[in-house]
């Protein structure tokens, strides 16, 4: 039977590098964490621990794969610049872990009673307070996101944010009772007191976020239909985000990365013009799947931008614009041809949107490589951002925009517009880790591909690939329970098949049980991938993979260039069809179905 020890560490890293080192090269500035499993017993199989973790600035995740040797013993090296609150999670079981710069924390795990853990070493007590008091939470306090929608039905933003703020006066009542009770330091009461308010505001910002949404799908709800005002988000004020020990705990980094997807920034971040450019080619293709008599060349448009666009939540202020420029220029220059048409379009749009789905497909290509229109983004979002969080310089800020800009630079197609918009960002940072960073990102934006590491999982990919040399390979990553993975595996079905036999080209699907029970697998490929190259993994493989991909969930997608280097190991699969157009990949000897 396969074993699977799972050691699940997520840690928001300072200013930490991606290459993670082998047990046996431990380096003295890193975190060591060792640890042994009581009455381990060896199996066939060795038993694989899991360590993911992320970096805070930039909110990358990565994982680092240890062997537990046959005596029960293990341990990882952790690259960290500043202390880090850990989760480990073994099996079903999650512990809390502290870690400190050039520190060594020991565990003793017991199976005979697996809520149970010794921690020795550095950080110990910091670690078993924290897990303590995580486990209290657990047990006293219900589920905070439960009952929530009740809220969004009856209390306005105001209201709410006036009942979460006696929910944390009483929360942190109790954090001052148990600093009595167990003889707490102020450091690790500080420490739990940073955790509610953070984890308060991350509910505060939820709740403006989904509201929003379901206020789409509940039109009739006066309360719902009630705008957020401006002056809810001055709880942000109060976070403690320019605390240095704040900075170490889970729960900043999962703050900080909501702030990005608030509403207020996300609406900025729109503009009327991807509406335009995004109703066009969506009714294009309402046409064509009404079999709408269409040309050639609208046939085309229509077809192709199906397969490579992305998803844009509709709102309010697209919907405004919308409906100003639908007479003069969202339709043309198909409106008058197809006027009939627009109506009934215009109805569907409108339902769909009133149920909160993304109907409005977002043509990324044509909208993101338009650095003019990112820079007006950036500076609306720059000031809206300024206005819920005045503090500045802040730490805050300063890693706000650096994701931003990431994310970003991601749509830029030009090295030349690149450097401009990192020229223009990196002026607005103060803090000189958080430039560094965000200098090497920009820089490896333009790489031109990295080889595959010599590592278990590189070696893995390279046995993969070997029957495709000479070709570009796509690799996904999907599970037979993830319904987005079904999803996309659905939807390029066709694109697939038309490139099946290419001289060029070449798809492969990867899983293993833990993502694909093996008797919904083989059902599943009989029934959606017959005759496509699937690869069924042992967990023992693929966790290897996940560390030599970085893969904190699925779906995924890496693309490999003809020389067995990675091009892009976060690859977009909107972008498949035109990638294929422009280099000129040739499709399969037998075409299933003609998309141009």
């Amino acid at each position: 039977m396969k074993q699977v020890f799972l050691l699940v560490c997520s840690c928001a890293l300072l200013g930490c590098t991606s290459s993670v080192k082998n047990n046996t090269e431990i380096n003295s500035d890193d975190f060591l964490l060792t640890g042994h499993i009581e009455g381990y017993k060896p199996a066939a199989e060795p038993l694989i621990g899991k360590i993911y973790y992320e970096e805070l600035f930039t909110g990358k995740p990565l994982v680092k794969v240890t062997e537990v040797a046959p005596g029960g013993y293990f341990q990882a090296s952790i690259p960290l610049g500043h202390s880090q609150e850990m989760n480990l999670n073994v099996g079903s079981r999650y512990y809390t872990l502290y870690a400190l710069p050039k520190g060594k924390l020991h565990l003793t795990l017991n199976p005979d009673y697996p809520d149970s853990c010794e921690y020795k070493g550095d950080g110990a007590d910091i670690s078993k307070e924290l897990n303590f008091y995580y486990g209290f939470r657990r047990t006293h306090y219900s589920n905070d996101f439960s009952g929530m929608q009740s809220d969004m039905e009856r209390l306005s933003p105001n209201d709410f944010k006036i009942k979460r703020e006696k929910v944390l006066a009483e929360r942190l009542r109790t954090i001052d009772s148990l600093q009595t009770a167990r003889n707490l330091s102020q450091d690790i009461a500080d420490l739990i007191h940073y955790h509610e308010q953070l984890y308060n505001g991350y509910i505060l910002l939820s709740f403006a976020d989904f509201r929003r949404h379901l206020g789409r799908a509940k039109p009739d709800n006066q309360i719902l239909q009630q705008s957020t005002p401006p002056d809810y988000y001055t709880f942000l004020q109060d976070m403690p985000f320019e605390k240095k020990d704040a900075v170490s705990l889970s729960q900043y980094r999962d703050m900080i990365g909501s702030i990005r997807f608030a509403p207020p920034i996300m609406d900025a971040g729109n503009s009327v013009k991807d509406t335009i450019i995004t109703v066009k080619y969506t009714f294009l293709t309402y046409l064509l799947d009404k079999n709408v008599p269409l040309t050639d060349e609208e046939r085309k448009i229509a077809e192709g931008h199906r397969y490579f666009i992305g998803t844009h939540k509709a709102n309010p202020a697209f919907l405004k614009a919308f409906n100003e420029k639908l007479d003069r220029s969202v339709y043309s220059p198909f409106e008058e041809k197809y006027k009939a048409w627009c109506d009934s379009f215009n109805v569907k749009l409108q339902k769909d949107v009133d149920a909160g789905n993304s109907v409005l497909s977002v043509h990324i290509s044509s909208v993101e490589n338009d650095l003019e229109s990112l820079t007006k983004r950036w500076e609306k979002c720059n000031d809206t951002f300024k206005k819920m969080y005045p503090q500045t310089p802040s730490l805050a800020f300063d890693i706000f925009v650096l994701q931003y800009f990431i994310g970003q630079l991601k749509g830029i197609a030009s090295p030349a517009d690149a450097d401009t918009l990192y020229n223009e960002r990196i002026s607005f940072i103060t803090d000189n880790t958080i430039k560094e960073v965000m200098r090497e990102k920009y820089q490896k934006r333009f790489s031109s591909s990295d080889p595959l590491q010599q590592t278990k999982g590189g070696e893995i990919v390279r046995r993969l690939i070997a029957p495709h040399k000479g070709k570009y390979v796509l690799l996904d990553f999907w599970g037979t329970t993830c319904g987005p993975c079904r999803g996309d595996i659905d939807q390029f079905s066709e694109l697939r098949k038309s490139y099946t036999g290419s001289p060029d080209f070449a798809y492969l699907f990867i899983t293993s049980s833990q993502n694909s029970p093996e008797k919904d697998y083989r059902k599943y490929i009989a029934e959606h991938l017959k005759g496509e190259e699937s690869y069924f993994l042992s967990d023992y493989e693929y966790a290897y993979l996940e560390e030599l991909f970085a893969m904190s969930g699925i779906p995924r997608y890496v693309l490999i260039n003809p020389e067995g280097e990675i091009l892009d190991d976060g690859y977009d699969i909107y972008q498949l069809e035109k990638f294929l157009n422009e280099k000129g990949i040739r499709k399969g000897a037998s075409v299933f179905k003609t998309f141009f």
